[in-house]
């Protein structure tokens, strides 16, 4: 990010420095208190990130980033103004604001000054006179039923209108004129209640069943028209509280896998009716955010901390089938097999990795620093879809077309660019579009 005329903020994994162009040198990271504090803040509380850094109007410089220290877990803004020579977290504020799990997907400065904060089960506003973020939606957006679970992306138009690309579908912040609806969870509690916890996956069994699975919330059951059934995963409705299932997937012989938050499987077994919980060293008490399964029926899952791993022939029964096949140091956002048999594992800073199935070694790696032609437009990739048996499509930024017969990538130029890198998933439809 570029500061004053020459100056420059570069973020790496060793957290902030400044550059001058024109000396070509780089300043101490004593030299000012926001490099200080935030260099200390990053080694202090093994912080990842910082991410979305810019100057507002005001000259005051944000980032944000997730920390996991001796404060605890969880995502924090700060700010910097050098006008007080003052630096500033909020992350009591925000945490107030999302009133539960929240995370961060960037800010934004709208063209009177005020400043946004959005991400997945978090909006809000950041009020000048007090000083801290404030949820918007309790003022309008929820009198008019809009409940953004996780936004994406916030854009301001020239008539000062912001768009708001959510899990919940696209949206004009216009409260005053719009009017909108959507179906939050809800099961057969003794005394009926919608539950406002995110949405973490949704999987349709075989069996018909739509599962909904919530942060905190637990398992939901619908039947096609989303009329609540009975839920075989985990019958008793006061069961579920605190349960967070990050992922499901359904084998072929009916049990469905369930990624935990804090570190560990959960399997369902419909002949039985019961669930076996798998917690292994393998998981190092990371949330498993993705679970699928290859084409010779092995499970591989991914975690919040980048670690991919498999489970030999789904083996659940013996630990020992559980292997790291990848470690890094991001988290992994998706993964996919494609008809090969290949892994596909998109990582959010680190590119998106190809395995081998059989014995997990890298067959291919993809990043905005690899040879041009084969080049991610963005450090991370959010999503991967097979396409055809040669092309795949990979949500980094822009939209990235790999072809695998060639192994060389291009862009579709659906206009996401690299200042708003948050296409973030990609899916076809029945008549094939994308």
């Amino acid at each position: 990010m570029q500061e004053a005329k020459g100056e420059y903020l570069v973020t790496t994994l060793r957290g902030f420095d400044q550059y001058n162009s024109l000396t070509k040198k780089w300043a101490p990271r004593n030299s000012s208190i926001f490099l200080s504090n935030m260099n200390k803040v990053l080694i202090e509380e093994n912080a990842m990130g910082p991410a979305h850094i810019f100057t507002d109007k005001k000259g005051r410089t944000w980032a944000d980033m997730w920390l996991d220290g001796k404060k605890g877990q969880g995502p924090q803004v700060f700010c910097y103004d050098p006008a007080a020579n003052l630096f500033t977290g909020y992350k009591q504020s925000i945490g107030m604001a999302a009133m539960g799990y929240h995370s961060i997907n960037g800010l934004l400065e709208q063209q009177d000054g005020s400043i946004w904060l959005y991400g997945t089960n978090l909006f809000a506003r950041f009020n000048e006179s007090r000083q801290m973020f404030e949820d918007v939606r309790n003022e309008t957006l929820k009198v008019n039923g809009i409940d953004l679970e996780n936004i994406f992306q916030l854009y301001e138009d020239k008539d000062a209108n912001i768009w708001i690309p959510s899990s919940n579908g696209l949206f004009m912040f216009n409260p005053g004129r719009q009017v909108f609806s959507n179906l939050p969870n809800k099961r057969n509690d003794i005394k009926p209640k919608e539950y406002k916890n995110s949405t973490d996956a949704i999987l349709q069994s075989k069996s018909g069943i739509i599962y909904s699975s919530a942060w905190g919330g637990g398992i939901f059951a619908y039947d096609s028209n989303f009329n609540v059934v009975q839920n075989p995963i985990i019958p008793v409705a006061a069961h579920n509280d605190g349960i967070s299932g990050w992922d499901m997937h359904e084998r072929s012989n009916g049990e469905i896998w369930i990624g935990m938050q804090g570190g560990s499987i959960r399997v369902y077994l419909p002949g039985t009716k019961k669930m076996a919980e798998i917690k292994t060293t393998v998981f190092d008490n990371k949330t498993v955010r993705q679970v699928i399964e290859d084409s010779s029926g092995n499970m591989w899952m991914g975690t919040q901390y980048g670690r991919v791993i498999k489970c030999t022939r789904a083996n659940w029964r013996d630990t020992g089938s559980f292997k790291v096949m990848l470690d890094v140091k991001g988290r992994v956002t998706k993964m996919m097999t494609d008809k090969k048999g290949f892994v596909w594992v998109c990582t959010d800073r680190y590119g998106l990795f190809k395995l081998n199935a059989g014995d997990g070694s890298i067959a291919e790696h993809y990043d905005e620093e690899s040879p041009p032609g084969r080049r991610l437009l963005t450090a991370g990739a959010n999503d991967i879809f097979q396409f055809n048996d040669s092309i795949l499509l990979i949500a980094s930024g822009d939209l990235n077309i790999l072809n695998s017969r060639t192994n060389t990538i291009t862009y579709a130029g659906v206009g996401f660019g690299p200042e708003h890198p948050n296409l973030t998933s990609i899916l076809k439809d029945r008549l094939g579009y994308i």
